[in-house]
């Protein structure tokens, strides 16, 4: 896991050719004004998930993880926990969905706040709960990068 502002993204580009390539679209995009959806980046290797959303409270999202791709997330507007775990520490709830690359997991998880203008790289490792509000739910615009590995 790797948490930090947009502004030092360019300190990550040695994770290669891909990751450079999301992170170049999170610095040079407005991620605001984009289309809510999927945008393609580089094939299948690399797209991103536009999403707007009030967040909730801890209870009503679930730990999820990854095995293809990991997950930058970038806070464009609002405030949000993501929880996380390391795999380890968890128990697998569901199936691995190969089609979603997505598997859900039960287990203890810490608060890591994210604000406007940072991200998180979560590797397969990583087991992450989006979308925890802080305080009061609040509307939240963020950038869901996948980046194959």
């Amino acid at each position: 896991m790797i948490i930090d502002n947009i502004k030092n993204a360019h300190l990550y580009y040695c994770l290669g050719e891909r990751f450079e390539k999301a992170l170049r679209f999170l610095q040079e995009n407005d991620i605001c004004s984009l289309e809510k959806g999927k945008h393609i980046i580089f094939s299948d290797e690399v797209y991103v998930n536009i999403r707007e959303y009030v967040t909730r409270e801890k209870n009503a999202c679930m730990l999820e993880g990854h095995r293809k791709y990991a997950d930058i997330q970038y806070i464009a507007k609002g405030t949000e926990y993501i929880g996380y775990s390391y795999i380890g520490n968890c128990t697998e709830i569901t199936s691995y969905d190969e089609q979603k690359d997505l598997v859900f997991y039960e287990g203890d998880s810490q608060n890591i706040l994210m604000s406007e203008d940072t991200f998180i790289i979560l590797f397969p490792d990583d087991i992450h709960m989006a979308g925890i509000c802080c305080g009061s739910p609040q509307q939240v615009i963020k950038a869901n990068m996948k980046v194959l590995i």
